[in-house]
């Protein structure tokens, strides 16, 4: 896991439906494991929107709130 001073500068936002943080600079997301201990983002798990590379399963999993917050990152 990442330390909390790795994410200073990154825009990040919860994507709780998905247990995901979205970067709103670079349209990448980070899975956030541990969220009830207080553990952070992945930051070494980078997933691009802009590349597709996040399976179909995740974006069924959105829910209507977060599928708003990606969708500009989705082509």
């Amino acid at each position: 896991m990442s330390d909390n001073k790795d994410m200073i500068g990154l825009n990040l936002v919860e994507l709780p439906s998905v247990g995901s943080l979205l970067d709103t600079d670079t349209g990448c997301i980070y899975p956030q494991y541990g969220v009830e201990k207080g553990e952070g983002p992945d930051l070494s798990c980078e997933i691009s929107l802009y590349d597709g590379e996040v399976s179909a399963d995740w974006y069924e999993s959105l829910s209507e709130q977060d599928y708003k917050l990606v969708k500009p990152y989705i082509q």
